[in-house]
């Protein structure tokens, strides 16, 4: 199969590409900028693309069997702190990128779309799963800097 894979350079992403790679596919890594890799294993090309470009995305399809979307805005493998600020300060972004690559594929009707994305319900060893340990889930938030529990917006003042 010809996979395409959008985010190859960040934590999800690049393990999709090893994967690909591994069981003998060709892939075409995707990234929003692809200027400074230096990738030369066999059967991998990188091409730069924009998620929100449903243009540009739908002009990387030809020839696709599959594209894997683990598109986030920053790259987590670098600057995990950045990747959570902008998710927080853009929630919307991931919607834009759905109807994107939504957009991109009507012109592709054979291409199939996998999209990824929840990492926490994956194994970090033998059994143990991060969604499921509330302290595992608050080692991370902290460490990243986001509050345990958010404030209201609003705080409302009822009066009689």
């Amino acid at each position: 199969m010809h996979i395409g894979v959008i985010g190859a350079t960040g934590t999800i992403g690049s393990r999709v590409v090893t994967e690909a790679l591994g069981r003998g596919h060709r892939v075409t890594a995707l990234s929003r900028d692809v200027s400074g890799i230096d990738d030369r294993r066999e059967n991998v090309g990188w091409a730069a693309v924009d998620v929100f470009d449903a243009a540009g995305v739908a002009a990387v399809l030809p020839g696709l069997d599959v594209l894997v979307s683990a598109f986030q805005p920053g790259n987590a493998a670098r600057d995990l702190t950045d990747t959570v600020r902008r998710s927080v300060a853009d929630p919307a972004s991931y919607a834009r990128a759905a109807r994107a690559l939504l957009k991109a594929l009507e012109s592709h009707p054979r291409t199939r779309l996998v999209v990824i994305g929840g990492a926490g319900s994956l194994e970090i060893a033998p059994g143990v799963v991060r969604a499921d340990h509330d302290e595992l889930m608050h080692e991370v938030l902290d460490a990243i800097g986001l509050p345990a529990r958010t404030p209201p917006r609003y705080a409302a003042t009822v009066t009689r």
